[in-house]
């Protein structure tokens, strides 16, 4: 069973009753990649969920706050749905994650940044698909230290190109990483392919595109804008 009360903010909470006795968490994360539709006064009506609530004593109910969005038309204030108010945002921007700098040879970027600016070196990254090869360095310490990438293509000829331009991306630290890019994909933000995958660091990571396009008109006005899953340590330091 399913009921839908809709809220005044546009949020709306689901909840499925599913028979009695214990609910598998295969089940659990079948249903949290569902998108569910209805129609709603004759246009179709998203609802992207965001997270699971179980609850202890209903081992068989979930309650799955999603966010709804329109495929097309207005909300209810006659307002393009990707204009609507953000106080419903369901994510923190907790800070600055990493600065990725590119280069043909980061030979010359670690003569700046490691032997002339003193900036350890903590880890390295190579990948074949991404078409890079990066020293991963660190400035500051703690939770909230910035990570600095020094990249150079594996083949210069070869894409993505990630060292054009040579200030390549930004990072952000997030602390709910599938609702925010969810919630910003229902508000036209487009995203680059590959979705949401493991990062050179370890973290889920998802790139928000430098520019907009059809069907997604937003985008990163130009900067290629990673967001990063913060760990437990962050979001715990950012909430101090």
């Amino acid at each position: 069973r399913m009921s839908c009360p809709q809220g005044g903010d546009g949020l709306c909470g689901i909840v499925f009753s599913l028979g009695e006795g214990p609910f598998p968490v295969g089940q659990a994360l079948l249903v949290l990649r569902q998108r569910l539709l209805v129609l709603d006064q004759g246009l179709p009506l998203s609802f992207q969920i965001l997270r699971v609530h179980h609850a202890p004593h209903r081992p068989e109910r979930l309650l799955l706050e999603s966010l709804p969005h329109r495929a097309g038309g207005l909300d209810p204030a006659g307002r393009p749905w990707h204009e609507r108010p953000m106080s419903d945002r369901p994510f923190r921007v907790l800070g600055l994650q990493q600065v990725a700098i590119g280069g043909r040879d980061k030979a010359a970027l670690r003569r700046l940044w490691v032997d002339l600016l003193g900036l350890p070196q903590v880890g390295e990254f190579r990948s074949e698909r991404e078409n890079v090869r990066e020293d991963i360095l660190r400035l500051g310490a703690g939770p909230c230290a910035v990570e600095i990438d020094l990249m150079e293509p594996i083949d210069p000829e070869g894409r993505p190109r990630v060292h054009e331009p040579p200030l390549n991306h930004i990072g952000l630290w997030v602390d709910d990483l599938a609702a925010a890019v969810d919630w910003l994909r229902a508000r036209g933000v487009r995203f680059t392919p590959g979705g949401i995958r493991r990062g050179a660091s370890g973290h889920d990571v998802c790139f928000i595109h430098p520019k907009g396009g059809e069907g997604a008109p937003l985008g990163g006005e130009g900067v290629l804008i990673e967001l990063v899953q913060a760990p437990p340590e962050v979001v715990a330091a950012a909430s101090r």
